[in-house]
């Protein structure tokens, strides 16, 4: 939402800003924590949210050109090990019964499809179907046209759709997930309840909250031309477009 503002650069680089340093956070927190692999949920989900901020800083550096200066490359380039990294150590977690209360870890529903295996790859496959789209905003002629109007549209719907499916992926991970019991044999699911809440969506509302907080009080902040920022989109943007199509709509009505 904040690439529709005009001159939200700052608010723009302080998002690119959050999400490396949560990104490399949690690279750093897994390398020093020794018992990161214990269970195979904590590295879906991780992985899972690590693709998308990388995602999300590479497409931020594809829509703001003022992002891509030497810091910003090399804070790209440095993301992708931890992400390769998660990636093996995620496919290796799902492959390897490491621990004797996974002997009977239930990865397939009654059909035999796989849970929260096939909604982590679909929404890893996303991300190679709408990469391309856009790596074609580092050129000019491209990035000249889905700049424009409601086109602008089409990447930042495609963006919402990877952090969407991203959420769906962890969410099906953490409430299907389940092993059984060596010795009564029941099956205990390693998620919270429903109706309860972890410390980390708590964190999750906390850092929405944030973001609310800027994107909404960005329009009352003062305009560089003078006044606020909706005073000034509503004298020169908004009430000259609809005067122009109230205008026009009249004089076809008189013509007809």
């Amino acid at each position: 939402m904040l690439l529709f503002y005009s001159h939200a650069d700052d608010l723009i680089k302080g998002s690119f800003k959050n999400a490396a340093l949560t990104l490399y956070a949690i690279g750093f927190a897994l390398a020093i924590t020794p018992a990161h692999h214990s269970s195979v949920q904590t590295d879906i989900v991780l992985h899972s949210f690590i693709s998308v901020l990388l995602f999300s800083i590479f497409a931020l550096m594809s829509c703001c050109t003022f992002l891509r200066t030497r810091l910003h490359y090399l804070t790209l380039a440095g993301a992708f090990p931890i992400e390769i990294w998660l990636l093996v150590l995620a496919v290796k977690e799902v492959r390897d019964n490491h621990c004797d209360e996974f002997l009977f870890v239930k990865k397939r529903d009654h059909r035999g499809m796989p849970l929260y295996e096939g909604f982590w790859a679909g929404s890893i496959a996303l991300y190679i179907v709408i990469t391309p789209i856009f790596s074609l905003l580092w050129f000019q002629r491209p990035r000249s046209i889905l700049q424009k109007g409601m086109l602008k549209l089409i990447p930042i719907v495609l963006w919402f759709l990877v952090w969407f499916f991203m959420v769906v992926a962890c969410e099906i991970a953490t409430h299907s997930f389940s092993f059984k019991e060596p010795e009564s044999y029941q099956h205990t699911y390693l998620s919270v309840g429903i109706q309860e809440w972890g410390f980390g969506q708590v964190m999750a509302v906390v850092v929405l909250f944030l973001q609310l907080w800027d994107i909404l009080s960005y329009p009352l902040q003062p305009s560089p031309h003078g006044g606020k920022r909706i005073v000034y989109w509503w004298n020169s943007r908004i009430k000259p477009f609809f005067g122009k199509r109230i205008i026009q709509s009249m004089m076809l009505m008189l013509t007809n």
